[in-house]
């Protein structure tokens, strides 16, 4: 029932969303550029969208992209009302407009037009009015939208998940680090649903995820896709819409063990309490989530990018632990208008040269030449080829893991496991399996066998009087990595 809030059209001059949930109906108001008769007619069909011409406009620019017009994409406005409730009324104003006009639309008519098989179509009935005062003074502007949805299926009891699931679809518009040219967050709406500011709640992926990162450097890929001149022209002949040329921002962050305790896993068990119906784990979790013009995707949530993919690499002791780094990477991308997204706008179109070129970016797919798209990644300004950006990213990751996770076990080393150990006792052990190592890491500190170490007195059994000093010889780790006791 969410998907249906997919329906706002909101535009760059917008100041204020707001959304009331009630049990008697739904009302969404926004301060956009309003529509006229012509506009608010096509606002109720599939596909009719009023912003394609500015598509153009909207390739390349500056991340997260949310130029020129966040409405150029939309649900569809009797798509959102059928799943919303019964009855919809509309009500829109421009700024050199002195009326109100109004268009109705009937949820039955479509369904009984369906059961008769007749062709399906809306019951809308239109209108004009005089602006009330409660909207003239919500909008300074002169110019508002206001969608009300009767009967909603949607019960006020769910606020807190959709309130959660609104900052996450359109995160960049209520708090955004980009636009400001002195690095400052800023608000480029104002979004309310029942009088609480988004911006103000911590709730949804997004917000959760950037509370919990380890806030240090992030790794960041700025990448051109460019049909090539046969793909270019093939495309052209066929008479698509496609754009020639697509544009993203991937920005990797790292999620670090905290005391022991995957990131992750606190970032899952915050959304499940937030009401979030999550059925991943530390490892089925999706590391990877798209935006298109700021809009969140939430059908492009995909396992791994191939150059992120710790599975297609050698598993030699060497890597033991730089894969389980790997899990603690979560990528956002941000894309323009020249990726195409599915006619439910919630999925890049699959079959589209630039999604599929995105999907494979890394692995040796993504090189050969029959794919049809030529491909510049850049960080820091800096051009990368493929070998470059793999050695890059595995850089970036070691350091991550060197500097910002706080294992309880971290064994460098790969360990030697003793089952059964015959001196317990002796050890102060009680598990029935002992992790051998000779190196560990442990809160930014290495120990490695050989090394001087002063106990002092009174650290542990066996050294009540004085401070002994001692050559470490080995490290010995109790039960197996996530045991309860290990």
């Amino acid at each position: 029932m969410i998907k249906g809030f997919w329906v706002l059209r909101i535009l760059t001059s917008l100041s204020l969303c707001s959304v009331e949930v009630s049990d008697e109906k739904i009302s969404i108001f926004d301060t956009g550029l309003g529509m006229d008769s012509t506009s608010i007619e096509k606002w109720g069909k599939m596909g009719a969208s009023l912003h394609r011409a500015y598509k153009t406009q909207a390739i390349g620019g500056k991340p997260p992209y949310l130029k020129p017009a966040f409405g150029m994409f939309g649900y569809g406005g009797f798509i959102a009302s059928m799943h919303l409730g019964r009855r919809t009324e509309v009500s829109s104003k421009t700024k050199d407009g002195k009326k109100v006009y109004m268009l109705r639309l009937e949820r039955d008519a479509l369904v009984s037009g369906s059961v008769s098989g007749s062709k399906p179509t809306w019951r809308t009935y239109g209108g004009l009015r005089d602006p009330t005062n409660d909207e003239l003074e919500l909008s300074p502007g002169k110019s508002f939208t206001k969608v009300e949805i009767f009967e909603p299926k949607m019960r006020s009891t769910d606020i807190k998940r959709l309130k959660c699931k609104l900052k996450d679809i359109y995160f960049p518009y209520i708090q955004c680090d980009d636009l400001s040219k002195k690095g400052r967050t800023i608000m480029p709406i104002e979004f309310l649903v029942n009088g609480e500011d988004l911006a103000e709640i911590t709730g949804g992926e997004m917000a959760i995820t950037n509370l919990t990162s380890c806030n240090g450097p992030e790794f960041v890929l700025q990448i051109c896709f460019k049909l090539n001149h046969d793909n270019a022209t093939m495309t052209s002949s066929q008479g698509t819409r496609s754009s020639n040329e697509a544009n993203a921002r991937l920005r990797c962050v790292y999620l670090p063990v905290k005391e022991g305790k995957e990131s992750i896993e606190s970032v899952i068990e915050a959304l499940k309490e937030s009401g979030y119906n999550y059925t991943e784990d530390f490892g089925s979790f999706r590391r990877v989530s798209c935006r298109r013009l700021g809009r969140l995707l939430p059908d492009a949530r995909w396992a791994w990018l191939p150059f992120m993919d710790f599975r297609q690499r050698r598993s030699d002791r060497s890597q033991v632990f730089f894969k389980r780094s790997c899990m603690r990477v979560k990528c956002f991308i941000e894309t323009d208008a020249g990726f195409s997204p599915t006619p439910s706008k919630t999925d890049f179109a699959h079959q589209n040269p630039f999604t599929i070129a995105l999907r494979n970016l890394g692995s040796k797919q993504s090189l050969e030449k029959d794919s049809g798209v030529e491909i510049d990644i850049r960080r820091d300004g800096k051009s990368l080829n493929l070998t470059q950006l793999d050695k890059q990213y595995q850089l970036w990751v070691r350091e991550m893991h060197e500097k910002y996770d706080e294992e309880v076990d971290s064994g460098i080393d790969e360990p030697v496991l003793v089952v059964n150990p015959s001196s317990k006792k002796e050890l102060h052990i009680s598990s029935d399996v002992v992790r051998i190592h000779k190196a560990f890491r442990r809160k930014g500190k290495t120990w490695k066998s050989g090394q001087k170490i002063k106990i002092l007195k009174g650290a542990c059994a066996g050294f009540h009087n004085n401070n002994v000093y001692a050559t470490l010889e080995y490290i010995l780790l109790e039960g197996f990595q996530g045991d309860a006791g290990g």
